[in-house]
């Protein structure tokens, strides 16, 4: 009977130890693969935030560019390097048609004054920044002098309006019995050179 107890508390020392055995041979992978892919989770998480982080301040970086580009283009102008009067007469050309224009003269000057401007940090070995004058003369609707105006301040190359004369010709009428006004712009065409060098 102690015998038969024996073999029986052996037997059911063995078994629990095949179930013991057993469980940890088809558990523990399972647990060491949770704690796995509980790590890679948290690893995946991590670098999830940190692309959400990074694409938020690309948004914000694009968001700046994009404002720094828009004060670019509507705020600043360009100095060309030289003043290329033939260019601008041609953007700020109105078609003569008797309607709204009657006439238009260009008349270029041909002093190159010096504004007595440098850039931030030039020697004066460095580019001068002048103006070369521009006059305009027109006969035309008081719409077509604003025009011309509005043409030349949205030009992308730097133009500097210095003066404007306005008279009505009371005698000319257009066609809805307003005075033609006959105007003259005065511009400077700003642009740099090298110091000695004139185009």
């Amino acid at each position: 009977m102690i015998q038969d107890q024996k073999h029986i508390a052996l037997a059911v020392a063995t078994f629990f130890g095949v179930l013991g055995f057993g469980t940890m041979a088809l558990v523990w992978p399972a647990w060491s693969n949770t704690q796995e892919l509980r790590a890679e989770i948290k690893g995946l998480e991590a670098k999830m935030n940190a692309l959400d982080a990074v694409t938020e301040q690309t948004t914000q970086l694009s968001e700046e560019l994009h404002e720094a580009r828009t004060y670019l283009t509507q705020d600043l102008k360009r100095i060309p390097d030289a003043p290329n009067i033939a260019d601008l007469m041609r953007r700020l050309s109105l078609r003569v048609d008797g309607v709204t224009v009657w006439d238009q003269t260009f008349t270029a000057g041909s002093q190159h004054a010096p504004l007595g401007v440098k850039r931030e940090g030039e020697t004066d070995d460095g580019p001068d920044i002048k103006a070369m004058p521009l006059n305009i003369d027109m006969q035309a609707t008081f719409d077509s002098v604003f025009a011309l105006l509005q043409s030349a301040e949205s030009m992308d190359r730097l133009v500097r309006i210095v003066s404007l004369r306005l008279h009505a010709d009371r005698e000319r009428l257009n066609r809805d019995g307003e005075p033609i006004l006959v105007a003259t712009v005065g511009l400077d065409a700003i642009y740099e050179t090298v110091t000695g060098e004139e185009p």
